[in-house]
């Protein structure tokens, strides 16, 4: 009851958090303005990667409608910059949800699923503005470092991996042979769920932990191991991981954030733009192509393929996998739907993987868009329970990239195999810990 009451006043406050007033009201508002229309005047008057699909077919009318919607979507937008949920969702409606918006009218795609997008992010933002706040008692018994603990673990998996593998050469430090070095690297699938779990959960916990503690020099160790990783695997992402990581922690702190955030990447849009008109693509094919303009053109074209083919029905997801289902189209095509996408939309050379948006419509349409959509609002409601004022620049600092990452996996994908839930269980051994309780005590 409590709930709905909460839930009714949402009008008569006009929209709007109380924890943000005038001037920095403006100022929240306007960076996400500016940020969404810089971006999208690359996009239509900058020449982009059209071999790629980013066509540029405008639509006034879906102009003015995904504008409308919006403009909703930073009015209900959490603004309690006391919880490190408002940092995470704002970090998804940056990268996630108003990239799917302007696509929607800059290349001219089904306005029908701009609208299931815009209400995903409404429940959302709803669920952490709205919902009971979770309270869990986190004190264990024992202190200890914990950031010894993992970087303990990334240590004995580096020097196992490479008695296994073998040492990496340096190949990846020329970008033209990075799909070369990709091409070589096969691990099994026990080696490959630890390398990611390394990569995207464990290694960045421990930089932020380290950041945390002022143990610089250990810090500088994991980036350095960090950085051994991108030259054996040629993962550009492990790289811009660390820029972004280090990003997230360092403006984590207030109400400042958004515009930080918001102008760092505007003004990388920008040099990305000036070096491609110098004729150095590199840094323009990831940002903004491959961080904005893909991820979102690729959820349309899940959404265009299963409006009229059968849905996956989680025949591709683990949960299939356990109990055995088998998807639609598996008597005459044994390949995943990205592969199968891939083909249909003419892109044989690329691997079209989406985002959890567009595998939730592709698995159960609107509808398990909906149920991923609270379930993960309720993950980051569990995140605040953890969490606490203090510490929230390590939160963010831990989960800001696997925010990003959502833009290329499933839920479940990430939760699981991108290791979500695993940063989750760390996070809450980095709060439970005694240890952290004498560092504000005596610092």
């Amino acid at each position: 009851m409590e709930f709905i009451k909460k839930f009714m006043s949402f009008g008569r406050r006009h929209l709007c958090d109380m924890s943000l007033k005038g001037c920095n009201k403006l100022v929240f508002y306007g960076s996400f303005i500016f940020y969404k229309a810089f971006y999208e005047y690359i996009y239509i008057y900058i020449p982009g990667f059209i071999h790629l699909g980013l066509a540029k077919n405008v639509n006034f009318v879906n102009c003015i409608l995904t504008n409308f919607m919006f403009f909703g979507m930073l009015l209900i937008t959490p603004k309690n910059y006391n919880v490190p949920s408002t940092y995470l969702i704002q970090i998804l409606l940056a990268f996630t949800f108003s990239p799917i918006l302007s696509i929607c009218w800059q290349a001219d795609m089904p306005l029908e699923y701009a609208i299931y997008c815009s209400i995903c992010y409404f429940l959302m933002a709803a669920t952490l503005r709205f919902s009971p706040k979770i309270s869990l008692n986190l004190r264990l018994a024992n202190s200890y470092k914990i950031e010894n603990i993992l970087t303990g673990i990334i240590v004995t998996y580096i020097i196992v991996f490479i008695v296994t593998f073998g040492l990496a050469d340096f190949r990846a430090l020329d970008f033209s042979r990075i799909y070369e070095v990709r091409a070589e690297r096969h691990f099994p699938i026990a080696w490959g769920y630890m390398t990611q779990w390394i990569s995207t959960s464990i290694l960045p916990c421990a930089l932020v932990f380290c950041l945390y503690y002022k143990r610089y020099l250990l810090a500088m160790s994991l980036i350095l191991i960090r950085f051994y990783m991108y030259l054996y695997t040629g993962s550009k992402t492990i790289v811009l991981s660390i820029a972004i990581i280090l990003l997230f922690y360092y403006i984590s702190r207030n109400k400042s954030f958004t515009h930080k955030l918001l102008l760092t990447m505007s003004s990388i849009f920008l040099l990305a733009v000036l070096a491609n008109e110098a004729g150095r693509v590199e840094l323009y094919a990831v940002v903004p192509t491959r961080f904005i303009y893909i991820p979102a053109l690729i959820s349309f074209r899940y959404f265009i393929f299963f409006s009229d083919h059968p849905k996956l029905l989680l025949t591709e997801t683990i949960i299939g996998k356990i109990i055995n289902l088998f998807t639609p189209y598996s008597s005459y095509l044994p390949e995943t739907s990205s592969l199968w996408i891939t083909h249909w939309f003419g892109y044989d050379n690329d691997n079209q993987v989406t985002g959890f948006l567009g595998d939730a419509y592709a698995n159960g349409g609107p509808l398990l868009m909906y149920i991923y959509s609270l379930i993960l609002a309720l993950l980051l409601k569990l995140v605040d329970g953890i969490s606490n004022k203090e510490t929230i620049k390590t939160t963010v600092g831990c989960l800001g990239y696997t925010m990003i990452i959502l833009n290329d996996g499933s839920l479940l994908t990430t939760l699981l195999t991108w290791g979500f839930a695993l940063t989750i269980f760390i996070l809450y051994l980095f709060h439970a810990n005694k240890r952290l309780d004498n560092t504000r005590l005596h610092g």
